[in-house]
């Protein structure tokens, strides 16, 4: 009996809607940030943002990518990890371009120093970049070198996703440091919470 409705087009309708699903999981993890980025542009300050939470997620999102070598993912995970990569050292860049047209103080902090109280506080991006490379590159290699094994794969997972179970934790520390969450955004919390689970 013919209802009238063609298989083909219900096969490419659910096709299109898979496509579409995916293309709003890649980018749904960034999308809470927009919200953060317009603020600090805004008010020019980067008071209640903790740049720690880019360092969790790129790290996890880093051996995550690693780990879709060893074991490998949906796609889609993969593309939504290469797209929060970009995204936190959009975020990065920003609050370095922030804090050193506000910087007073003459003195300022780079990677070369190697003073652990500066860790993750340096006053250049390249800085950033260069940590990410020098973490990067070994991981990599490992990587490289471990492929055939499962125990390394598998650890090298454990540690993406603890990494990203983490990520709540710089942005309670530095409420907690400051006694306050102004500038913190509402949406931060859900988007943490949500990326966490």
């Amino acid at each position: 009996m013919d209802n009238g409705v063609d298989m083909g087009d219900v096969g490419s309708l659910r096709d299109t809607l898979g496509w579409l699903v995916g293309c709003a999981m890649v980018v749904i993890g960034a999308l809470p940030y927009t919200p953060q980025y317009q603020k600090i542009l805004r008010t020019k300050s980067t008071e209640g943002f903790s740049t720690h939470i880019c360092l969790f997620l790129l790290v996890s999102n880093i051996l995550r990518i690693l780990f879709w070598f060893g074991k490998q993912f949906e796609m889609t995970l993969l593309l939504q990890s290469v797209v929060m990569i970009f995204t936190m050292l959009v975020m990065l860049n920003l609050c370095c371009s922030v804090q050193n047209n506000n910087h007073i103080s003459t003195k300022q902090h780079h990677i070369t120093d190697i003073d652990p109280r500066f860790f993750w506080s340096w006053d250049a991006f390249e800085d950033y970049l260069i940590f990410l490379l020098a973490f990067t590159l070994p991981c990599a290699f490992a990587t490289l070198v471990f492929l055939d094994s499962a125990l390394f794969v598998e650890v090298l997972g454990c540690l993406g996703v603890l990494a990203e179970a983490l990520l709540g934790l710089p942005q309670l520390l530095q409420n907690r440091q400051h006694h306050s969450t102004t500038g913190m955004r509402s949406v931060q919390v859900t988007k943490t919470t949500i990326y966490s689970i």
